[in-house]
């Protein structure tokens, strides 16, 4: 069928045969939507009145000739999967999304671009052995699932190419990075900040006991299409692999320049990410389906506030979470950190409906699942291992990143102690903080002790005092004027730091520190330990500690308090005691508190 498809779509697409398009329509059925077929009936439609010279709308026509070709790339990525794999890539099919998405999911989003598009054909270098098989593994396989498009340089209307290395990934594999700041596109086009869910959010969705399963998308960013805009700026030079290439029937030539061009969001591209995610949380409202439905798997009846304060107040709850009643628990839920879903519930069979909904309906909209990772061990996600016993809720990390945190803590003292006036290289620092960063979504008590790293490392910025503090303009103007009325620094220094801007090419070679040393000794103090410590967020095992001022005497106000707070504790903790006796009393210069 495979075969026969492809022959008379091609020939349709050039116009020579246009009568065995039925024959197929039942074994497609499945697959298009009536929309899709009635916009393949119109298009003929106008194809034949061209044809025939008749009257016919040209504009509609060239749309629908780019929707008919991105069409063909879904139908051919989608009946040359496996049942296991997208054996060929994917591409989104657009037309099962919803009204508001189907343009997005054909084209991409459209580029904020901010500047003067680059224009540079630099020649790519050849990389050495072994690295060099395994970038053209790589190559090879983003050519063969169309991801790359091939382009001889004589013939080719690319703009722009791309530097490309690899980086170890793992103990024998690499991954190919593809380096958007080196050529300028980067700088030359905006995107925005975006959230990602931390440690804390996958707590606030977790009960005693809860399970997991851990869903992996396949080819994260090169699920989605790129703008048409920035494919002629996304070239890729692989002449140092057109002998690799002839040899395996993708190109007809292995001595021209050989430039290919990115028709999907790559890695390295500043967008990239945020296009992703973006795209990742569209399908999501899709993949939910309506909550409210029993028969969902997702289902919740109600959102609830668990708030201090509140009549109903139980610490053993979280703040905000939805409520299933059917059975009488929190909510089965998803969460996903950029490629990374986990599937919490209250068991594990209650896990698993809720993955494989998730996986089927993503896949439906063309988004790759990789089942080969399917886990249901309890392992790390977005960094931080989560445990939920039928009596606490914890989380703390790996010892292998608890070990990386101590050797960068130790590594920094070493050469504090060997020379104080020690000056650290900026992108080793840069490191550290970026990896103390994200061990702190697990510790959040980190968070305040990482200020003394970003003073350091912004403090070659414009308008910063010695300690690298941000300044306002009167602030700034102030502390330049008090510098040179001191004598600390010169009229030439003064003019210079005055008018001086940002530039994100400044940044120094070396740094030395300020207000880091302090923050140093507390993190010092922190990594002490020799395993990861284990943060408990909930417990079952609630206590209610109760102080005040009392009257000692039987029947005074000491006896009324006694028994209102024997009637909070029996009534509002989880497990309370059986007799009165468990709580007891203890005095401390006539100051009382009620313990369990």
């Amino acid at each position: 069928m495979k075969d026969k498809f492809s022959f008379i779509y091609e020939y349709r697409l050039q116009e020579r045969r246009f009568e065995y398009w039925d024959l197929f329509h039942n074994q497609l059925k499945g697959v298009l939507s009536v929309e899709v077929f009635s916009k393949i009936g119109f298009y003929f439609r106008i194809k034949m009145k061209k044809l025939k010279g008749l009257p016919y709308d040209a504009n509609k026509l060239k749309t629908l000739d780019l929707e008919l070709l991105c069409g063909r790339d879904c139908l051919n990525n989608y009946l040359q999967s496996s049942f296991f794999s997208w054996d060929k890539g994917s591409t989104l099919l657009y037309w099962r999304w919803s009204n508001e998405s189907q343009e997005y999911a054909k084209n991409g989003f459209s580029p904020c671009i901010s500047g003067m598009l680059p224009a540079s054909l630099k020649s790519a270098s050849i990389p050495k052995q072994p690295v060099f098989d395994k970038i053209y593994s790589k190559i090879k396989k983003a050519v063969q699932r169309g991801y790359l498009k091939l382009e001889v340089a004589t013939d080719s209307k690319i703009k722009n190419v791309i530097d490309y290395f690899g980086v170890e990934k793992g103990e024998s594999d690499i991954r190919v990075v593809f380096n958007g700041t080196s050529c300028g596109l980067n700088g030359a086009v905006w995107a925005p900040n975006f959230w990602l869910p931390p440690a804390k959010s996958m707590v606030r969705a977790l009960s005693f006991n809860f399970k997991a399963v851990d869903i992996d998308l396949g080819e994260m960013f090169l699920n989605f299409p790129l703008s048409k805009k920035l494919i002629i700026y996304s070239g890729v030079d692989i002449t140092p692999f057109r002998k690799q290439l002839h040899e395996d029937r993708l190109t007809d030539s292995a001595n021209k320049r050989l430039l290919a061009t990115w028709s999907r969001t790559w890695m390295g591209f500043r967008p990239s990410p945020e296009w992703a995610c973006r795209f990742y949380y569209l399908a999501e409202e899709f993949v939910r389906g309506d909550e409210k439905d029993i028969s969902n798997t997702l289902y919740w009846k109600s959102i609830i506030l668990n708030l201090i304060g509140s009549e109903d107040y139980n610490p053993a709850l979280p703040n905000v979470y939805k409520w299933n009643d059917l059975v009488s628990n929190l909510a089965g839920e998803i969460k996903a950190y950029v490629d990374d879903l986990r599937v919490i519930s209250l068991n594990i069979e209650q896990a698993w409906a809720i993955a494989r909904l998730v996986a089927s309906r993503l896949q439906f909209l063309g988004i790759q699942d990789a089942p080969r990772k399917r886990r249901t061990d309890n392992g790390a996600w977005a960094g931080t291992i989560y445990h939920t016993s039928p009596t606490t809720i914890q989380t703390t990390v790996s010892v292998t990143k608890w070990v990386k945190g101590k050797s960068y803590i130790n590594f920094l003292n070493n050469e504090i102690k060997d020379n104080p006036e020690v000056m650290f290289e900026y992108k080793t620092l840069e490191q550290i903080r970026g990896f103390l960063c994200h061990l702190a979504m697990t510790y959040e008590i980190l968070f305040p002790y990482l200020k003394g790293f970003h003073l350091v490392l912004c403090a070659h910025l414009p308008k910063r005092d010695e300690e690298g503090w941000k300044l306002t303009d009167l602030e700034w103007i102030a502390h330049m004027q008090e510098r040179l009325e001191s004598k600390k620094i010169s009229n030439e220094q003064y003019e210079m730091d005055m008018n001086r801007v940002f530039d994100p090419k400044g940044q120094p070679k070396r740094v030395k520190p300020g207000r880091f040393f302090k923050c140093l000794e507390a993190l010092t103090k922190f990594f002490e330990l020799e395993v990861p410590p284990i943060i408990t967020h909930r417990s079952s095992n609630v206590r209610l500690v109760a102080y005040g001022f009392v009257d000692a005497s039987k029947g005074g106000f000491g006896a009324n308090f006694w028994q209102i707070c024997i009637y909070y504790f029996t009534t509002r903790c989880q497990n309370p005691p059986k007799t009165v006796s468990a709580l007891r009393l203890y005095s401390r210069r006539g100051t009382y508190s009620i313990l369990n």
